[in-house]
């Protein structure tokens, strides 16, 4: 009887080998996150507390972008708590958002995209601002897969787009409406599961 077991495909599990590398490279080095932290604290010097750091980061966004309402000083504080929490550098990353977003055209230049680029960040990795190109891919892959594509099968898709290009890879999207069974594949995985956590039973009809 044949094997349906994913990791049975090597082709498969050569290429989802390689893309661990690249998914293990992807966090940020101590080099990038010490230059960082170097360059607000040279700027602002680095904050003391919690409190601080929240002050101050309502000060650098009314500098940058003019104007603070409360409701937007009362999001900085709750996203500074959410990366905090996550032990993530917050002063930094919400710095670093804030030039970032300052620099850009006007209607982007308000505290919804400095929440979009963070949890971009969150997602994937401090840096990551997903191309035009690549987000169409995804929803396309999303469209056609019927499936909502998570932050690994994003890193993913992030690959096989550098190694085949985007072209290529639309292509074989399209394939997958017509010859995936995504029930099947999540069968597999399931009897995979069951294998694994009760060899005994599955021993017994082989």
């Amino acid at each position: 009887m044949a094997s349906y077991k994913l990791g049975d495909n090597p082709k498969l599990a050569e290429l989802l080998s390689r893309v661990s590398v690249v998914e293990n490279s992807r966090p940020v080095t101590d080099a990038v996150a010490d230059n960082l932290s170097e360059t607000y604290a040279a700027r602002y010097a680095k904050p003391k507390t919690d409190a601080e750091a929240i002050d101050k980061l309502v000060r650098i966004f009314k500098n940058l972008m003019g104007e603070c309402p409360v409701e937007v000083e009362n999001g900085i504080g709750e996203y500074y708590r959410i990366l905090a929490n996550r032990q993530l550098p917050a002063f930094e990353w919400m710095a670093e958002a804030f030039h970032v977003v300052s620099k850009k055209e006007e209607q982007k230049r308000n505290f919804r995209y400095v929440v979009g680029m963070l949890r971009s960040w969150m997602k994937f990795g401090f840096g990551h601002i997903p191309s035009q190109e690549e987000e169409e891919v995804v929803n396309y892959f999303e469209e056609v897969t019927g499936t909502r594509v998570t932050p690994q099968a994003r890193l993913l898709i992030q690959y096989l787009m550098g190694t085949y290009g985007a072209i290529k890879v639309t292509q074989m999207i399209s394939k997958l409406e017509k010859e995936c069974d995504v029930s099947m594949l999540m069968a597999q995985i399931l009897k995979s599961y069951l294998e694994d956590q009760y060899p005994e039973l599955r021993d017994r009809f082989t």
